[in-house]
């Protein structure tokens, strides 16, 4: 199987794969695989909300870029509510309706958080979610959509469980994401961060936790590319460590059919 990103079209026939679909195959290879035959699209409650509050900080960043102004904390708010909406419309959820009801609130809430302690440390924009390739020798290209680069670095945001320093700094999203910054720039950032909001009994709340990363940091991950190429073109793909959180009804999107998870125990 050739890398398949429906996503980013076009290419020169190298093995492509996005930052998405790399830390997909590396949770669990089944779920990189029902992806690609379940064209149709599948969340949970947790990842609508997630994908509900990217899409407010992506129109707050785009009314920066456009106009040196982010948006009003109530538009910010509304534009995250009709992402979770939109999300939720178009996939096929593993959700009652108080569980979604409750997702539209949490959304709103986080996009609050957001607006107040995250958007205002988003300063010198040079891009937000814009697409971008990295040919990463002469078979591989690395694709994705930074959530915002600034004349700093650049930056991911992350919604639902909290982030640590110890997690920042071993992140291999940050670091694909600082390839595509010099993919774009010409130069490596001066510093990778994450921007968490995340969910306490206390209410929501916001950090950012900044980072850097070394050659030898970029060394590790051609070779994990390459790994995983290998890997997918030889029609390996394992399931989920034994005790992982994500394999769950909460966070895969796959639970109730994958025979690893929920679809087996439905038939035990």
């Amino acid at each position: 199987m050739q890398g398949s990103e429906p996503r980013y079209p076009g290419g020169d026939g190298s093995f492509r794969i996005s930052q998405s679909s790399l830390e997909t195959y590396l949770k669990c290879g089944l779920w990189y695989k029902l992806d690609r035959e379940n064209r149709h699209r599948r969340c949970t409650v947790r990842m609508a909300v997630g994908t509900g509050v990217a899409a407010g900080a992506r129109a707050d960043n785009e009314a920066k870029l456009a106009s040196g102004r982010g948006l009003e904390l109530a538009a910010l708010v509304e534009r995250s509510i009709a992402g979770y909406e939109t999300e939720v419309g178009a996939s096929e959820v593993q959700a009652s309706p108080v569980e979604l009801a409750e997702g539209k609130d949490r959304t709103a809430a986080a996009a609050r958080v957001y607006g107040l302690e995250v958007s205002p440390k988003i300063v010198d924009l040079l891009a937000a979610e814009d697409q971008v390739v990295a040919k990463l020798g002469e078979d591989i290209e690395l694709c994705g959509r930074p959530d915002y680069c600034t004349r700093l670095g650049v930056g991911d945001l992350k919604t639902g469980q909290p982030w640590t320093q110890e997690r920042a700094d071993r992140s291999r999203q940050l670091t694909l994401y600082g390839a595509l910054y010099c993919a774009r720039t010409g130069a490596y950032p001066q510093r990778v961060w994450i921007d968490s909001v995340y969910h306490t009994p206390r209410g929501w709340h916001a950090s950012r936790l900044l980072s850097m990363r070394t050659a030898g940091d970029y060394a590790a991950l051609w070779a994990i590319l390459r790994a995983v190429r290998d890997a997918i073109q030889q029609g390996v793909f394992l399931p989920a460590p034994e005790g992982a959180w994500w394999c769950s009804r909460a966070y895969c999107p796959h639970w109730c059919s994958c025979v690893v998870g929920g679809g087996r125990r439905q038939h035990e």
